[in-house]
C-alpha cells in the first residue's frame, strides 16, 4: 500500500497553505488526494472519491513522496497557487533563520 508521507509539521503547514491558496481544480484536487493519502486513505478509497484511476492516485502520491510540492509543479504560468505558496514559505524560511 502506498501512502503519501508529510515529513514535519512544517510541511502539513505549507500542504494546507498550498490547498487554501489554489486556485486550479486539476491542482487542487491532487493536493487533496495527497492530504487524504497522507491522513490513511487508501487508494481505493481515493480513486472513489476523485473518478481517477489507481495510477493516477499512485502517480501523486509518488510524486509528492519524491519531492513534496515542488514536484507537482509543470510549467510556471499553470501552477501559480503552488509557486506563490512555496515562495511564501521560502521567504519565511530566510527571514526566520
Amino acid at each position: 500500500m502506498i501512502f503519501a508521507t508529510i515529513s514535519d509539521e512544517a510541511g502539513k503547514i505549507q500542504l494546507i497553505e498550498a490547498i487554501k491558496s489554489c486556485t486550479k481544480p486539476h491542482i487542487y484536487r491532487r493536493l487533496l488526494t495527497v492530504q487524504l493519502s497522507a491522513e490513511g486513505k487508501k487508494v481505493s478509497e481515493l480513486t472513489s472519491i476523485f473518478k481517477v484511476t489507481p495510477q493516477t492516485i499512485r502517480a501523486f502520491v509518488h510524486a509528492y513522496n519524491q519531492g513534496g510540492l515542488i514536484h507537482f509543479q509543470g510549467h510556471p504560468s499553470d501552477h501559480s497557487c503552488l509557486r506563490s505558496c512555496l515562495q511564501s514559505r521560502w521567504t519565511q524560511t530566510i527571514t526566520t533563520s
